[in-house]
């Protein structure tokens, strides 16, 4: 039989399981609070607009309607899935989608606090982020914002990374991924992702010397997973760019199309 001291030991926040415990928080959270999402009925215009209609497109694979070039690719392809195996409609799929990258974007902003104070601060800050009503609203709602969050949390976290342990090739992968995903969201992301990836290049450049061939390989690994938007969007409007609105000012600034394009800009 153990004695009391072998007991408070066993619970002790030092213990392996103890510690990896934490990870499992946001799964709960997610598994409690999928359920509610059946308590709003009524989407927003955006929701019921565009982002379900597109959704259950990219479900029935009838890609012409899943994509537009005004929205990345991510977030169709993302809650399509979700409507492909679960059956459920559009907006369902949306909101599904918009809660798991909400979840995900815990785990980040946990090892920013990791890395950047201790454990404590890092849990206070995962259950602060879980539980806050006016984040938690844009998964209620199917909005896509959800996703901007993760990929910027994931693109900082990835930077720290980098400043701390430069010889470490998962900073630069998270960096990209991060800045990546902040693209393919939402369009007005493309710019914080430059930002992020030139800050990157800058770190590396003072931690190697000019030896930068960690960085430069991390900006080739987000182009390469760009391209496909990159490609659409180089269809639609002419200009290779993530977003119609940046073909639109390429358009004012009297550059020139690399191909015919199928829509007229404006």
């Amino acid at each position: 039989m153990q004695s009391p001291d072998e007991c408070i030991k066993k619970f002790s926040p030092t213990e392996p399981w103890y510690r990896n415990s934490v990870y499992l928080l946001p799964l709960l959270f997610m598994a409690v609070n999928l359920p509610l999402l059946w308590l709003n009925s009524m989407p927003v215009d955006d929701v019921a607009a565009r982002y379900a209609p597109m959704a259950e497109a990219a479900a029935a694979g009838n890609w012409r309607w899943a994509f537009h070039p005004r929205f990345g690719m991510f977030f169709p392809l993302l809650s399509g899935s979700i409507v492909k195996l679960t059956g459920a409609n559009g907006f369902r799929g949306c909101q599904i989608a918009a809660l798991l990258l909400f979840t995900l974007s815990s785990y980040p902003l946990y090892g920013l606090a990791i890395k950047l104070f201790n454990r404590a601060i890092a849990i206070k800050t995962m259950l602060l982020c879980l539980f806050c009503s006016h984040l938690l609203r844009f998964s209620m709602e199917g909005l896509r914002d959800s996703g901007k969050m993760l990929g910027f949390a994931l693109a900082v976290y990835g930077l720290i990374c980098v400043y701390q342990e430069r010889n470490r090739c998962l900073g630069y992968v998270y960096t990209a991924l991060g800045s990546v995903l902040l693209t393919l969201i939402r369009g007005d992301g493309a710019l914080i992702a430059m930002m992020l990836l030139l800050l990157m290049l800058v770190l590396d450049w003072r931690g190697h010397n000019w030896k930068i061939r960690r960085s430069a390989a991390a900006v080739l690994l987000f182009f390469i997973l760009l391209l496909p938007q990159l490609l659409y969007i180089c269809r639609q409007t002419g200009y290779p760019v993530p977003e119609l609105r940046h073909a639109q000012i390429l358009k004012k600034l009297q550059i020139p199309a690399l191909c015919q394009p199928e829509l007229e800009l404006p």
